[in-house]
């Protein structure tokens, strides 16, 4: 073989090499632009009420109202400008739910029927917010009567002040919670779903445009 024909056989190899080099370098030059995975949420503390279909706890209650100025750190007439000195303020009252909150927290392998049972004796010392937020809870996980306990804390005809979340009976929330109580088995939801039925009726014939399409809507299901 000549000169000649092994140069030949050389060449075919070079443009190869070329092309790979070029790739490798074409390559390394390319940044890197693979996101870094974003960190994880922190889980919600242990034993809080559920928030699923209503929120971290659904509590259908109005915010409750700011406490009152206290007027003897209010400034007075002719002390504009004046540092008045630091009130001293006690310390702040227990959260509402807080107790239900707890003892949820110490008790997290609690059954429905075990929860609805702490929720009465709540609701017997006069705790009615940590009450509630634990028949919410038993509701929630299967309970019936203790739908029905939220339902009467909304029903016009079991209402009480003193016994409820809610400033005024609410027709809307009695009804939601009557129909979970009702499909748990209670067969007593189905009288009290035909009486707030009747209430919405004479409502609707008085002029009441919302209760007359909350109505409409009740029929069409």
């Amino acid at each position: 073989m000549t000169n000649s024909d092994q140069e030949n056989d050389r060449r075919p190899w070079l443009p190869i090499a070329v092309v790979v080099l070029v790739t490798a370098v074409a390559i390394w030059l390319v940044p890197d632009e693979t996101p870094e995975p974003e960190p994880l949420p922190e889980l919600p503390p242990a034993g809080a009420p559920p928030s699923a279909e209503t929120p971290p706890v659904e509590t259908d209650r109005p915010p409750a109202p700011s406490p009152p100025r206290d007027e003897a750190t209010a400034p007075t007439a002719g002390t504009a400008g004046a540092r008045s000195p630091e009130p001293v303020t006690a310390a702040p009252p227990e959260a509402e739910g807080a107790a239900a909150r707890a003892w949820l927290a110490d008790h997290p392998d609690a059954g429905a029927d075990e929860i609805r049972v702490q929720a009465d004796r709540f609701m017997e010392a006069g705790r009615v917010a940590d009450a509630w937020l634990l028949y919410f809870k038993a509701a929630r996980d299967g309970d019936g009567r203790a739908a029905m306990a939220l339902a009467e804390q909304a029903d016009p005809d079991h209402f009480r002040a003193d016994a409820s979340v809610h400033s005024a009976p609410d027709l809307i929330l009695a009804r939601k919670w009557y129909l979970r109580a009702q499909a748990l088995g209670v067969a007593a939801a189905e009288e009290r779903l035909g009486r707030l039925r009747e209430r919405l009726a004479e409502r609707a014939a008085s002029g009441d445009e919302a209760a007359a399409v909350l109505l409409q809507e009740w029929r069409s299901r």
